[in-house]
């Protein structure tokens, strides 16, 4: 069967999402093929593709197909399928790559949604803009996600809080793991819908995509007044340059060791800072303000999305308010702690 080999590799990209190296989950390497669907599976992702039906059912190691494609020049390729292999030619060139006919891999335990509900974009931004408020540690897992509420997408660290309004949600409320949330942001989707532990995205790309929710009750952070406002809050106005010090500050804070920078602010002054295993970023701006000393410690990516959207914040004696002017979203940080 001829096949287009570019439009092969743009399938198969739509499905390495889903893949896995850890050996306990047997098959999680591999592209599954059956009954004209290409699928991955690892235990926190299960991605799905129809296409057209070519006779092959059963497991193909992904890395060997995926690179093999990428490394031949023709851009038509002969697929063969035998009851063993599947087997590719390009011009003089030839190979076969081993067919495992017996799918291990749990391939349909996310289920299928009921009923799918259009999904607005807002949605999507909420997400992008939340992550980066989460822990990092595993101290409390449920930390480590994004409580997706029917008006609205919340996080916090202990020490962090955010939250983004969004268009009433169309389907009941879950708790996503935010490790997930780069996944989700790299395809077009329109549709959502839910099964018990999975929350489910339809593509325009023609993918379906499930991830794994996570199955414990979010902290209540309007009960715990997470947001209410500080004693003695004062107007601070945010230094015009601060995007750009920020953004050159990111280069050493985006590793293992921190994903925060330090913001110092000191009399007339406010000193930037970051530190990763691979150096440290240090820059001081001119302060405006008239105010008390105060430090606090921010995610740089969080703050990127911030800045171009207000000109100035709220300063109190436990904590710095940064909060959209319709009200869409709010980040509250505790000052000194990191």
């Amino acid at each position: 069967m001829k096949t287009n080999k570019q439009d092969f590799i743009r399938k198969l990209d739509l499905l390495t999402p889903g893949l896995s190296e850890d050996k306990i989950i047997e098959q999680a390497n591999c592209f599954i093929f059956q009954d004209g669907v290409i699928r991955t599976y690892n235990d926190e992702l299960a991605i799905k593709l129809p296409v057209d039906n070519i006779g092959l059912n059963g497991a193909i190691p992904a890395k060997e197909l995926y690179d093999l494609l990428n490394r031949i020049k023709a851009d038509q390729i002969d697929v063969n399928i035998t009851e063993t292999e599947f087997q590719i030619q390009a011009g003089r060139a030839s190979a076969g790559i081993v067919v495992d006919s017996v799918i291990r891999l749990p391939i349909n335990k996310p289920g299928e949604p009921k009923t799918w509900k259009k999904i607005k974009p807002e949605f999507f931004e909420a997400l992008k803009f939340c992550q980066f408020a989460v822990a990092k540690n595993l101290v409390r897992p449920i930390l480590t996600c994004v409580n997706v509420k029917k008006d609205k997408v919340e996080a916090s660290d202990n020490l962090r809080a955010v939250d983004y309004k969004i268009p009433k949600l169309p389907i009941d409320p879950f708790v996503l793991p935010a490790k997930l949330i780069p996944t989700i942001l790299k395809y077009d989707i329109t549709h959502i819908g839910l099964t018990n532990g999975w929350v489910h995205f339809k593509t325009t790309q023609g993918a379906f995509i499930a991830c794994r929710t996570f199955n414990e009750q979010y902290p209540d952070m309007e009960g715990a007044k997470i947001f209410d406002p500080d004693k003695n809050y004062k107007e601070f106005e945010l230094p015009k340059n601060l995007k750009e010090v920020v953004e050159r500050a990111l280069i050493f804070a985006d590793d293992e060791m921190s994903n925060l920078i330090t913001v110092e602010v000191k009399k007339k002054t406010m000193t930037i800072k970051s530190q990763s295993l691979t150096g440290w970023y240090k820059e001081g701006i001119r302060n405006k303000n008239e105010s008390e000393d105060f430090t606090f410690h921010i995610n740089p990516k969080l703050f990127l999305e911030i800045l171009p959207k207000i000109t100035t914040c709220k300063v109190g004696s436990t904590k710095i308010h940064f909060e959209h002017e319709k009200g869409m979203w709010r980040h509250v940080i505790t000052l000194g702690f990191k």
